[in-house]
C-alpha cells in the first residue's frame, strides 16, 4: 500500500479530488499486502479503480477516461517519458514526450531542493493536505482489510 498504491492513489485525488466511497480488497500475507485494489466512487457518477501489487505483473500504466475519449500514461505512468491523448474513437490525437535525465524520480528530489532553497515548508505542488487526504484513503482501505501496523496497536 504505501509502497505502490500510494502513487495511483496521488493520481486519483490529484484529477479528482477526494472520493466520496471507498471499496478495497487486498491479498494479505504475513501483514503484508501483496496485491490490491481500489474503487474509488464520487457522488457525479465518476470512479476510479486502481490495482497494484507485488505478485502479479501489472504494466503500471494510467488510463484517465472521460466520454470524449482518453489519456494513456506509459508503463510506470509516476515516471513515464510518454503520454497519449486519443479521441473517443481510439485514434491518437496528441503525444507528450519527454526523456527522464536520470530515471524520473528527479522531479521529485529537484521540487524537494527548490522548497529547502526558498524556505518552504511545503510544496505548492503538493501541498500537505493532499498528502494527508491520500493518506486517509488509504488508512480507509487498510481498515477494510483489516491490516493495522504494529504501532498502532
Amino acid at each position: 500500500m504505501l509502497d505502490l498504491a500510494v502513487y495511483p492513489l496521488t493520481l486519483v485525488y490529484d484529477v479528482l479530488g477526494k472520493p466520496d466511497s471507498v471499496i478495497s480488497n487486498a491479498n494479505i500475507q504475513r501483514h503484508i499486502d501483496l496485491s490490491n485494489t481500489i474503487l474509488l466512487r464520487y457522488a457525479d457518477g465518476v470512479f476510479a479503480s486502481v490495482d497494484s501489487g507485488f505478485e502479479i505483473p501489472l504494466r503500471n500504466n494510467a488510463v484517465i477516461s472521460g466520454t470524449d475519449g482518453m489519456i494513456l500514461f506509459d508503463d510506470w505512468f509516476l515516471c513515464t517519458g510518454e503520454v497519449k491523448l486519443y479521441t473517443r474513437a481510439g485514434i491518437e490525437i496528441e503525444t507528450y514526450h519527454s526523456e527522464n535525465r536520470i530515471n524520473g524520480y528527479e522531479y521529485e528530489i529537484e521540487e524537494v531542493m527548490h522548497c529547502f532553497r526558498n524556505g518552504l515548508k511545503e510544496s505548492t505542488l503538493i501541498p500537505h493536505s493532499g498528502t494527508a487526504e491520500v493518506m486517509k484513503i488509504m488508512d480507509e482501505c487498510r481498515k477494510q482489510w483489516g491490516l493495522v501496523f504494529p504501532k498502532e496497536i
